[in-house]
């Protein structure tokens, strides 16, 4: 076992990849060193600086069918294997490719598709520090087979095409067989989209896109899970998520800089899915006077998000201290046209920690609504874990008891309903009406963590609003 060297014009050695001086050359270069690559080898690959072609892929043949995971690794020019210091992101961000690399402008290797071609990219592999360009489209993992691909430092470049897209994953996949992991990658493209297939599942840290389709992102028959984490989309258009063909997919955005007004979703999708939305802000990211707290959940069921005016201001409420976009604020609940009385939309969890000493205890959590009047039992509840020697495991699980107590426990579905207990002491921002509260006794029996969360379902109901901040006493 022996690792692979590939240059543009390295010399006249013996073109077999096994030293510099021997390297695999010119255009198909690189397609010979992963046709002769073998299990646990590198390929060590370098664009020199007189050369002005790039490596190739042949449309939809090169790495259509990777028989072995593939290691690729972009190295400075010259006779050795230093490894490119990359940081493509602040580079290409400031429009000057030379900044992209720590090494005096070094260029990183390039890989394009011929005239008018996709590439295709099949198999387990992991990428360090590539130009990756496409004529038309990226197709990542697009078969049944399982298969891991790792992206890091590397830059996309897809077609100006209408309808040209980077799709990862296969709508033949039957199952999570496909992962997908980007670190500090740039995506590049024009009128295209992100589209995500099937039952794939991707992670991308610190990664930068830029596009102009309306609904940046995509899926297709898409019911696997997607996550961002504090990527950059303020390059694209303000309407983020397209979900016409979301079937059960889950897609997570997290400390992210989205684009000015942003709008989270278009579209109306073909089956369940959740998007969320969790910290994230618009356009120039935070600064030390805006809140950390910006919340954005939709699902089939309805909607849940920030609400910084009908707060709830006495007792004190959840307040982050954030004196610019931020401070006090609830979380508002709306339920979709395509909910009912028994399955609608969730809040977030709410923890307090609680030292357990066997002694009973009083969960309260306060609400509002704008609606006509107070809301009951078979329209709401409130879901309670805590730290129990009595329960199944080693929590104990309040819906399952069947004795709520104004709203704790499971929906009242069969029985007459009840109001959920009337809050006369409170006072709320907005002039949101409706002041009601949960009220759960506990008595948790080791230190630990309490959870609490509303299940609201009322057809056709008024936006309810939640104090996060549950009080125990």
């Amino acid at each position: 076992m022996a690792d692979l060297r590939v240059g543009m014009d390295l010399g006249t050695g013996d073109n077999d990849g096994t030293s510099w001086a021997n390297a695999y050359q010119g255009k198909v270069g690189f397609a010979s060193a992963v046709t002769a690559q073998t299990v646990g080898e590198t390929i060590y690959a370098k664009d020199t600086v007189s050369s002005t072609d790039n490596m190739q892929l042949n449309g939809l043949t090169t790495l259509a069918a990777l028989t072995n995971p593939v290691r690729c690794i972009g190295v400075v020019t010259g006779a050795s294997d230093t490894i490119l210091k990359a940081d493509i992101l602040l580079g290409f961000r400031e429009g000057d490719s030379t900044k992209a690399y720590a090494q005096g402008g070094e260029t990183p290797p390039t890989i394009v598709a011929t005239v008018a071609g996709d590439i295709e990219i099949r198999g387990s592999l992991y990428f360090y520090a590539f130009i990756l360009e496409a004529q038309d489209n990226f197709f990542l993992g697009n078969t049944d087979a399982a298969q891991h691909q790792i992206y890091e430092e590397c830059k996309f470049v897809t077609g100006t095409n209408a309808g040209d897209r980077l799709e990862l994953g296969s709508t033949a996949a039957t199952s999570s067989t496909h992962k997908f992991i980007f670190i500090n990658c740039l995506f590049t493209c024009t009128a295209v989209a992100l589209d995500f297939l099937g039952q794939v599942e991707a992670d991308f840290f610190n990664c930068e896109f830029t596009g102009t389709e309306v609904g940046f992102i995509e899926g297709s028959s898409f019911g696997g899970r997607v996550r961002f984490y504090n990527c950059d989309f303020t390059g694209i258009d303000a309407t983020v998520v397209d979900k016409n063909s979301f079937h059960g997919g889950i897609l997570e955005f997290h400390n992210c800089r989205m684009p000015a007004s942003h709008i989270l979703t278009t579209g109306t999708a073909t089956g369940l899915y959740f998007i969320a939305n969790y910290g994230s802000e618009d356009n120039t990211g935070f600064n030390s006077a805006d809140s950390e707290q910006q919340l954005e959940i939709e699902t089939l069921e309805g909607l849940v998000d920030i609400e910084t005016t009908k707060v709830h201001t006495s007792p004190a409420g959840a307040d982050d201290g954030a004196t610019d976009s931020g401070g006090p604020f609830s979380w508002g609940m709306t339920i979709s046209s395509v909910s009912d009385n028994f399955v609608g939309v969730v809040s977030p969890w709410m923890y307090r920690w609680v030292e357990g000493d066997g002694t009973a205890k009083t969960i309260t959590v306060y609400i509002a609504n704008d609606g006509a009047g107070d809301l009951e039992d078979d329209e709401l509840y409130l879901e309670v874990t805590f730290p129990s020697e009595t329960g199944l495991s080693m929590y104990d699980y309040l819906p399952n008891d069947g004795a709520p107590t104004d709203g704790g426990g499971r929906m009242q579905i069969l029985g007459t309903p009840a109001v959920i207990g009337d809050d006369t002491g409170s006072t709320w921002g907005g002039s949101v009406g409706n002041h009601q509260k949960f009220t759960q006794s506990i008595a948790p029996d080791y230190r630990g963590l309490v959870a609490a969360r509303v299940h609201y379902s009322k057809s056709g109901g008024a936006v309810m609003y939640i104090d996060p901040k549950m009080a125990i006493a």
